[in-house]
C-alpha cells in the first residue's frame, strides 16, 4: 500500500535589496500522513509483466498473526473489497493464488496495514494492489554437448564418444515458451519454509558403485550447493525471481529474455570401467532446498516439472 496525497506550498519571499526588489519562489513537499481508519480492503489484481489489470481469476486468503484464516476474497471484477473490515498497524498474512487454475505463481505475503489516506477515508477502502506473475506450468529444458542436443534418456559413452578428455561439457536451458511469463520467491509461512524455485541434478551410479569412483563425480564452478545422500549427489542451483522471466516490450524484443543457462564442466577423472553415471535433471517449483537437506521432502507443494535423464558409461 502507498499513501496518497502532497501539499506544496510556495513561499514569496520578497526582499529588498540594492534598491532592487527580487522574488524567490521556493517549493516544499508535505506527504499526506493519514489517518488511522478501520476500513475494508479494496484488492486490485494486476499482472506485473503485463501491465495489466488480472481480474478474473485472482482469490486472497487473508490470515491473522496466529495464522487462523479469516476470510477469502475471490476476485470477479476489476477489483473486490473485503468483507472484514481492517485496522491500521494489523498485521496480516496474504495467500494470493489463481481461483480456477494453477497459471498464477503463487505468493505469501506478510502486510502491516497502513495509515488511510484522504482518498481512501473518502472512499471507505483501504487499496492494496496485488501483482500477479503468471507462471509455466512446465518450462522446457534443453541440453546441449557442442551445441547439439542431448535427448532425455541418452547414453554418452566416456570412452567411445569424443569425451577422451578429463571434462565433459554440457550446456543446460531453461526458458518459458510463452510471453509474460516468469516465477516469483516466497515464504510460506503457513508451513514455516520456502516457495521456491530449482534447477536439480539427481547423481547416481545403477552399476551398484556406491562411495567410490562415481561419488567423487563433481562439477567445476559455483553457483550450486551440493548434498550427498544414499548413493546420490545432488547438486542444486536456486533460481532468482529474474531468472526464467519472459516480457515481450513494445519494441518487439524479449527483455527480460526468460532464458536461464547453464554451461558446465562434468570430471570425468573419476569415472572407471564399468560405471554406468545416471544424471536426473529437474526444473522444481514450490520447493524448500533447506527442508529437502534436512528432511528428504522438498515441500507438500512442491512440483516437479518431470525429469529428464542422461547417462555416463564407460
Amino acid at each position: 500500500m502507498r499513501l496518497a496525497g502532497y501539499i506544496v506550498i510556495f513561499i514569496l519571499l520578497v526582499a529588498g535589496v540594492a534598491g532592487g526588489l527580487y522574488v524567490l519562489s521556493v517549493s516544499r513537499e508535505i506527504v499526506d500522513p493519514g489517518t488511522e481508519e478501520t476500513l475494508v480492503i479494496d484488492f486490485t489484481p494486476m499482472d506485473e509483466l503485463a501491465g495489466s489489470q488480472d481480474a478474473a481469476t485472482s482469490a486472497v486468503k487473508i490470515y491473522n498473526e496466529d495464522l487462523v484464516l479469516l476470510e477469502t476474497v475471490t476476485m470477479d471484477a476489476a477489483s473486490k473489497a473485503s468483507v472484514l473490515t481492517y485496522t491500521t498497524g494489523d498485521r496480516i498474512g496474504l495467500f494470493i493464488y489463481d481461483a480456477t487454475d494453477v497459471s498464477i505463481c503463487e505468493q505469501y505475503v506478510w502486510v502491516t496495514v497502513p495509515r488511510a489516506s484522504a482518498a481512501e477515508v473518502y472512499g471507505q477502502a483501504f487499496q492494496y494492489t496485488i501483482w500477479n506473475v503468471d507462471r509455466e506450468v512446465t518450462i522446457p529444458m534443453n541440453v546441449e554437448e557442442d551445441g547439439v542436443d542431448v535427448a532425455d534418456d541418452a547414453i554418452k559413452d566416456a570412452s567411445t564418444d569424443g569425451w577422451t578428455t578429463a571434462f565433459a561439457y554440457i550446456d543446460f536451458e531453461l526458458r518459458p515458451e510463452s510471453d509474460d511469463m516468469g516465477y516469483v520467491n516466497t515464504e510460506n509461512f503457513l508451513r514455516g519454509y520456502g516457495n521456491n524455485h530449482y534447477f536439480v541434478l539427481d547423481v547416481y551410479d545403477v552399476s551398484g558403485s556406491t562411495l567410490g569412483g562415481w561419488f567423487t563425480f563433481n562439477i567445476l564452478g559455483g553457483g550450486y550447493t551440493t548434498l550427498d545422500r544414499n548413493d546420490h549427489r545432488y547438486f542444486c542451483w536456486e533460481l532468482s525471481d529474474t531468472d526464467i522471466q519472459r516480457d515481450l516490450q513494445s519494441t518487439g524484443v524479449y527483455n527480460p529474455t526468460g532464458l536461464w543457462q547453464l554451461p558446465l564442466a562434468i570430471d570425468l577423472t573419476s569415472i572407471a570401467a564399468g560405471n554406468n553415471i545416471t544424471i536426473d535433471y529437474d526444473y522444481i517449483m514450490y520447493a524448500d532446498w533447506d527442508k529437502f537437506v534436512s528432511s528428504g521432502s522438498w515441500g507438500a507443494d512442491v512440483e516437479l516439472t518431470g525429469a529428464e535423464t542422461f547417462f555416463i558409461q564407460y
